[in-house]
C-alpha cells in the first residue's frame, strides 16, 4: 500500500518495465499510431482507377478513409495540408503473391491436407515491411504451401506497422490454395493430382467424405481427363518426384471443410498451374463443377490459351523477370509467355512470387517488366490496384480512390511504374507509413519509333534525347561507314538522309562490366587456385542464347570473365557483340577472388588468410611452379603465361578486379591494391559503406553485382553513396534485366541519373580498359547504338532498333 500512496514505488517499478519493453521493441515494428488526423493532399495528378479517371486535384482523408476527392475540391479549414503539386497519387499497390510477414519456418512449411492457417505463420514484429512500403505497396496476399494438393487458407495483409496479427489482417480467409504440377515432373503426375482434386470436389458436392488429398499419386489406372486424358507418350520414367507424404502426421485433415467452402462459393480455389495440360484440366474443373477459380503461374498456356480466353477466369502472373534462383517449374518458360497469358482477355494481377519477405519490394520492377513486354501502362496499373483487389475479394476496400474507400494510397515523384522513381509518401488506412523528400519529375510516355529496317553507308540520326556523357540532349549524329563523323545541333554533311526519331533516346550500346554470358562451366578451370594463365576469350561462345539476349537487351559491350572458383582466376576480355571483330581486348583485366567461392577444403587455400597469402606470393613473384603433372616444356610455358599476365597487372597495363563481398574481404583487397600499387576495381562489394573514403583515395572502382531478393535496401543505397563520393560505380550481370534493375534501384536510392547512365556506358568502358570511344557517342568512335522507347533506367523501356558499326542488327538472328 505504501507504494501506491507514495506514487513512486510500485508506479516507478511498473514504469521501469514498461520502458524496458518499449526499448526492446524490434526496430521494424514501429508502434501502430492508428489513423492520423485529417489530412488534405493537394495539387497532385490523381489516378482514381474509377469512372472519374485521372485529374489534377485534391483528396481529403479522415478516420482512415477517403472523405472527399475531386478536381476542384475545397479544403476544409483546420486540417493538415500536404502540397503534392507535380506528384502522382495512385491507389496503394497490391502484391498478389507474397511471403511478407511470414517467418522462415512458415515459408518452408507445407501441407497436403489443408491443415495450414497462414496467419499462424505471421510474425507482426518482422521489419521487412518497411522496404516493401517505401515502394508504394500497401497490401499483400500470402498463401500456404501445398504438396500438389491442398495447402490451406490464404490471407490479405496490410503493409504497415503492427503489434499483433489482427492489426495486419484485411481479409483472413481470402482463398483456398492448391496446385497442379508443382510436385511431380510428368504429365501422369499432373493428371493424378488433378483426378484426386476433381474426385474430392465431386464427393463434397454429393455430400460424401472426400478423404485426404495427401499421399503418393497413383501412376496406373483408367482415369480419363475431361479433355481426353494425359498424353500417351511422355516422361513416365521411374524415379521422378512424387507428391510427398505430410511430414507432420499430427496435422488435422481439413480437406472436406475447405472444399465445402469452395463448393458453396464462400472461397475461390486458387490453383497454381504451369503446364498447358494442367491449365486445360483446371479450366474444365471450374466450368464443369461451377466453382470460383483463380489461376496463378501459367508458364506456358499452350493449346489451352483459347479456353482461358473464353473462361473469364482471373489470373495472377509473375514473376516476369526472374531476379533470384529460379524454381524448377519456372525454368522452362519461353519468351513471350506473359504476353500470351495477359492478351487472352482474362482479368489479371501481378505477384512477385518471391522466397523472401522483402521480395515484395520488387513489385514495381515486375510492373515495369510488364510494360517492357508490351502491356499498356494503364492496364499494368490496374493490375497492381483495382484488378488485384477484386481478384483477392477486397475490392470494396482497396484498389481505387473514391469516397468511402479505405485510405490506402501511394504518392510518387513521377511514373509509378518506373522503379527509378522515388516514393514521396505512402498511406495505409489513413496513416502515413512512409514519407521521404523527393523532387517531382515528368512521367515521360514511351516513344513509338518508326525506324528503317535497312541503312545506307552514310546517314544521320536526329533525336531530342541523345545520350552524350551521361546526359540527354538534342543532337544530330552523322554516320559514315560504321563510324560517327559528327555530333552536334545540326547535320555536319549536306544531302545525306537524316532519320528523325523524335524524342526516342539514342544511347550507346550498354556495358555489362562483368559477365559469364551463361558459360560458367566453360570459364571454370578448378585444377589449381592459381589460374593466372587462364584467358576467358579462349572459351568464348558468342552464339549462346544468353549472348543473343544481351544484344536484344541493348548490351553490346561485355566484360567476359573467368569464374570466381580460383583465387587467381585468370584474364578477363572485352567483347563488342555483333561487331566485325567482336574481340575488343583479349586481355583487358586480371581477376582475383577473395570470396568464399574460391575456398575449398580439398585444396589450398581454404581460408581468407590463405587467399591473401597466395596473392601476396603471386604479386611478389614467389610462385614459379605448378602442382600439375605436366611435361617439363608444357609446365614452363604455363608458368611463363602466369608471370606474363600477372606482370601486366603489376605494371598497371591491366586493371586488377577483386571479387570481395564482406568487410574482411574488401579490406584485404584494398590492402593488396595499395601495397602493390594496382589499378583496382572491387567486384560485388556488399559491406562497402565503411570503406568509401579509402576506395576514393585509391581511385578504386566498384563493379556492382545484381541486386538479389535477399539484399536489403542498403545495398543500392550504398552504391548511391559511393557514386556521390566520386567513386566510379559500374554494373555487372548475365541478364540485361538484372543489370538495369540494379542501376534503376540505385537511382531510386539517390544516385544521379547521369552517374547511373555513365556506369552503364562510358565509365564502365574506362574501368575495363576498353578502347577510346567505346560505349560512347563521340566523333571517330564506332556507330554502335540503340534506339529506346525511353531511358534505359526506366525498366519499362525497351530497345526498338539496335545498330552495330552503323548496321542494323537482324532481329530474327537474335531470337533464342
Amino acid at each position: 500500500m505504501t507504494a501506491i500512496r507514495s506514487g513512486s514505488g510500485l508506479t516507478s517499478f511498473v514504469g521501469f518495465f514498461v520502458l524496458i519493453g518499449v526499448l526492446l521493441l524490434p526496430c521494424g515494428a514501429a508502434t501502430p499510431a492508428g489513423e492520423s488526423g485529417p489530412i488534405a493532399l493537394t495539387g497532385a495528378l490523381i489516378h482514381t482507377l474509377t469512372e472519374e479517371g485521372t485529374f489534377v486535384g485534391n483528396l481529403v482523408v479522415r478516420d482512415g478513409k477517403i472523405e472527399a476527392i475531386g478536381a476542384d475540391l475545397p479544403i476544409p479549414d483546420g486540417i493538415e495540408v500536404i502540397d503534392l503539386t507535380g506528384y502522382t497519387i495512385v491507389p496503394g499497390l497490391i502484391d498478389c503473391r507474397s511471403v511478407l510477414w511470414l517467418t522462415k519456418a512458415a515459408i518452408r512449411e507445407s501441407s497436403s491436407r489443408g491443415a495450414l492457417s497462414i496467419l499462424d505463420g505471421v510474425d507482426p514484429w518482422l521489419s521487412d515491411w518497411r522496404e516493401v512500403s517505401r515502394q508504394g505497396v500497401t497490401a499483400v496476399s500470402v498463401q500456404p504451401n501445398d504438396r500438389g494438393s491442398l495447402g490451406g487458407h490464404g490471407s490479405v495483409l496490410r503493409v504497415a506497422p503492427a503489434r499483433s496479427v489482427s492489426d495486419l489482417v484485411i481479409l483472413d480467409e481470402a482463398s483456398v490454395q492448391s496446385s497442379l504440377g508443382i510436385v511431380g515432373r510428368s504429365s501422369r503426375d499432373r493428371f493424378s493430382q488433378f483426378e484426386r482434386l476433381r474426385k474430392a470436389l465431386e464427393a463434397v458436392i454429393d455430400g460424401r467424405d472426400p478423404g485426404s488429398l495427401g499421399g503418393s499419386a497413383p501412376t496406373t489406372g483408367t482415369n480419363r481427363s475431361p479433355r481426353g486424358g494425359p498424353p500417351q507418350r511422355g516422361d513416365f520414367r521411374r524415379g521422378g518426384r512424387r507428391p510427398q507424404r505430410s511430414s507432420a502426421p499430427s496435422q488435422p485433415d481439413r480437406t472436406k471443410e475447405l472444399l465445402q467452402e469452395v463448393v458453396d462459393g464462400d472461397q475461390p480455389l486458387r490453383l497454381e498451374v504451369h503446364h498447358p495440360d494442367a491449365l486445360g484440366w483446371a479450366i474444365s474443373l471450374a466450368t464443369e463443377l461451377d466453382i470460383d477459380l483463380v489461376l496463378e503461374g501459367i508458364s506456358d498456356p499452350g493449346r489451352a490459351l483459347s479456353r482461358l480466353a473464353s473462361s473469364g477466369i482471373p489470373v495472377v502472373v509473375g514473376p516476369i523477370w526472374e531476379l533470384g534462383a529460379i524454381p524448377d517449374h519456372r525454368k522452362k518458360r519461353k519468351d513471350g509467355w506473359f504476353t500470351r497469358v495477359t492478351s487472352s482477355g482474362s482479368r489479371w494481377a501481378l505477384g512477385t512470387f518471391g522466397s523472401e519477405g522483402r521480395s515484395s519490394r520488387f513489385l514495381r520492377v515486375q510492373a515495369a517488366a510488364a510494360v517492357a513486354e508490351g502491356a499498356k501502362p494503364e492496364d499494368v496499373l490496374c493490375a497492381l490496384t483495382k484488378s488485384a483487389a477484386e481478384i483477392l475479394g477486397v475490392g470494396d476496400l482497396l484498389g481505387t480512390l473514391a469516397e468511402g474507400k479505405q485510405a490506402d494510397l501511394a504518392v510518387f515523384a513521377g511514373n509509378p511504374l518506373d522503379p527509378a522513381t522515388s516514393t514521396r509518401l505512402v498511406m495505409s488506412r489513413g496513416q502515413i507509413v512512409h514519407e521521404s523528400e523527393s523532387t517531382p519529375g515528368p512521367a515521360t510516355p514511351p516513344t513509338p519509333v518508326d525506324f528503317p529496317s535497312d541503312l545506307p553507308t552514310a546517314y544521320g540520326i536526329h533525336s531530342e534525347r541523345v545520350l552524350i556523357e551521361g546526359n540527354f540532349r538534342p543532337a544530330t549524329m552523322m554516320v559514315r561507314e560504321g563510324r560517327i563523323t559528327s555530333l552536334g545541333a545540326s547535320p555536319g554533311e549536306n544531302e545525306i538522309r537524316i532519320i528523325d526519331v523524335g524524342s526516342a533516346p539514342v544511347v550507346p550500346g550498354l556495358v555489362a562490366a562483368h559477365s559469364y554470358l551463361g558459360q560458367l562451366e566453360s570459364v571454370t578451370d578448378d585444377t589449381e587456385s592459381d589460374a593466372s594463365q587462364f584467358r576467358s576469350i579462349d572459351v568464348a561462345d558468342l552464339t549462346t542464347p544468353e549472348t543473343k539476349g544481351m544484344v536484344r537487351g541493348g548490351f553490346l559491350h561485355i566484360g567476359f570473365a573467368p569464374s570466381s572458383g580460383n583465387t587467381s582466376a585468370g584474364v578477363m576480355s572485352t567483347l563488342h557483340l555483333e561487331a566485325t571483330d567482336p574481340v575488343g581486348n583479349a586481355t583487358s583485366c586480371g581477376k582475383f577472388v577473395l570470396t568464399d567461392s574460391a575456398r575449398s577444403r580439398d585444396r589450398y587455400p581454404s581460408s581468407l588468410g590463405g587467399q591473401i597469402n597466395l596473392l601476396e606470393e603471386i604479386f611478389s613473384g614467389r610462385t614459379s611452379e605448378t602442382r600439375l603433372h605436366l611435361p617439363m616444356n608444357a609446365a614452363a610455358l604455363l608458368v611463363a603465361d602466369r608471370k606474363k599476365n600477372v606482370g601486366a597487372v603489376l605494371s598497371g597495363d591491366r586493371p586488377a578486379v577483386f571479387a570481395a563481398e564482406s568487410r574482411a574481404e574488401i579490406g584485404a583487397a584494398l590492402d593488396l591494391i595499395e601495397r602493390f600499387k594496382l589499378r583496382g576495381a572491387l567486384l560485388g562489394p556488399v559491406k562497402v559503406i565503411d570503406f568509401l573514403d579509402r576506395i576514393r583515395s585509391l581511385d578504386v572502382a566498384i563493379i556492382a553485382r545484381p541486386v538479389a531478393p535477399e539484399d536489403y535496401d542498403s545495398y543500392p543505397a550504398n552504391l548511391a553513396k559511393a557514386a556521390a563520393r566520386g567513386i566510379r560505380v559500374v554494373f555487372a550481370g548475365d541478364s540485361p534485366a538484372k543489370i538495369r534493375t540494379t542501376a534503376a534501384l540505385a537511382v531510386e536510392a539517390g544516385m544521379t541519373e547521369e552517374k547511373a547512365l555513365l556506369g552503364l556506358t562510358g565509365t564502365a568502358a574506362d574501368v575495363l580498359g576498353m578502347a577510346a570511344g567505346t560505349a560512347r557517342l563521340q566523333v571517330g568512335g564506332p556507330a554502335s547504338f540503340v534506339i529506346w522507347t525511353d531511358s534505359p533506367l526506366n525498366l519499362g523501356a525497351r530497345p526498338t532498333s539496335i545498330v552495330v558499326e552503323g548496321v542494323i542488327v537482324d532481329e530474327k538472328k537474335m531470337k533464342p
